[in-house]
């Protein structure tokens, strides 16, 4: 049990990174270094025990913008910097929240289900 849950770290640090690089504009870097860690770990044997990490990984990155954005909505959020004021526009994080707290526990509902008496079940 102790490996697949390593596995399931793996597969959810490389979901995180699919996930930021479908979101955000660094995504032409970090898409193909996760593709590429992603089929190394495929290869791997027992890296399968932890796949459903992926899912929960996909989660991680909507609710650090979920978190970002925890003061929105504001269409005038503005604090002080410097010698002056820098305001930005915040999003509803709800919506980010929901999305993202769903894959993270549909991930590791899954993983639970398929570990739930000791062993990998398909």
């Amino acid at each position: 049990m102790g490996r697949a849950v390593g596995w399931f770290g793996v597969w959810a640090v490389l979901g995180a990174a699919f996930a930021l690089g479908s979101i955000s504009v660094i995504g032409i870097l970090v898409l193909p270094v996760a593709a590429v860690l992603a089929a190394l770990a495929a290869r791997t044997g027992r890296s399968a025990e932890g796949l459903p990490g992926l899912v929960s990984g996909l989660g991680l990155p909507l609710l650090y913008v979920a978190f970002l954005n925890r003061a929105g909505p504001d269409p005038n959020s503005c604090h002080p910097i410097n010698h002056g004021v820098e305001c930005t526009e915040l999003m509803n994080p709800w919506p980010w929240f929901a999305v993202g707290a769903a894959f993270v526990l549909g991930g590791v509902a899954l993983f639970a289900y398929r570990h739930r008496d000791g062993t990998v079940t398909s």
